[in-house]
């Protein structure tokens, strides 16, 4: 369901970038999104969904054992401050996931940024 929520969020945020309801921008250094009129807005909101129900999958994951059996749970994550990464994880594979994840997404915002 969240693939099918983000690839809706991409389609409809293209059109509403071609139509110029959709803008990114820098502000300092700060990468800022911003969105007029119902395809901008419904861009924004399928995206905040497809986030929502990504949180709510991985939580009930998480919460399912299957045997009655302690599993073990990686968390790691990243907070971008402007383009600064802070990458944090806890072990080592998360730690490196999160980090490609963050560079992908720095390379993602400028690439949108330069065109």
């Amino acid at each position: 369901m969240f693939l099918g929520l983000a690839a809706a969020s991409a389609a409809v945020g293209w059109v509403a970038a071609g139509r110029g309801e959709l803008v990114l921008y820098l502000f300092l250094v700060f990468p800022v999104l911003q969105a007029e009129g119902v395809w901008g807005v419904a861009s924004v909101l399928l995206a905040f969904t497809a986030f929502v129900v990504l949180l709510i999958d991985l939580r009930y994951e998480i919460d399912t054992d299957e045997g009655g059996t302690k599993k073990s749970v990686s968390t790691g994550g990243v907070l971008l401050i402007g383009p600064i990464p802070i990458v944090f994880g806890s072990d080592r594979r998360i730690t490196i996931l999160a980090l490609m994840a963050a560079v992908a997404v720095l390379a993602v915002l400028l690439l949108l940024l330069l065109l």
